[in-house]
């Protein structure tokens, strides 16, 4: 790989403006099994950004939507996926796939 490409390919990264990132957990759940959702503020820490709102969607393994929130990031943030379905409702196992969305106006860096 050529050095100047790849010199030229970090500086046109830098100049991205992102408002929005997102990630996706897997999820199994059952009585005795629980999937823990952990991140911290990093927009906070890195570049001060303040202006932070994430939604939480969580779907099962056909992409029905079966809960949404809205949060705003605390320093530690930890979200239990049996809590969100109230471990008492479950009966045998379901899974499906658990939606991290970070939304700011101003430019989280990388999407």
């Amino acid at each position: 790989m050529n050095n100047k490409s790849l010199k030229e390919d970090f500086h046109k990264r830098s100049l991205w403006i992102n408002n929005r990132a997102s990630c996706y957990f897997p999820y199994y759940l059952n009585t005795n099994l629980d999937t823990i959702i952990c991140f911290q503020n990093y927009w906070k820490w890195k570049n001060n950004i303040d202006n932070i709102l994430v939604n939480l969607r969580i779907r099962d393994e056909s992409g029905n939507l079966l809960f949404t929130n809205q949060l705003l990031p605390k320093k530690h943030n930890e979200i239990s996926i049996l809590k969100i379905f109230n471990e008492n409702k479950i009966k045998g196992s379901i899974s499906g796939l658990c939606e991290i969305e970070v939304l700011s106006p101003e430019n989280l860096g990388y999407p």
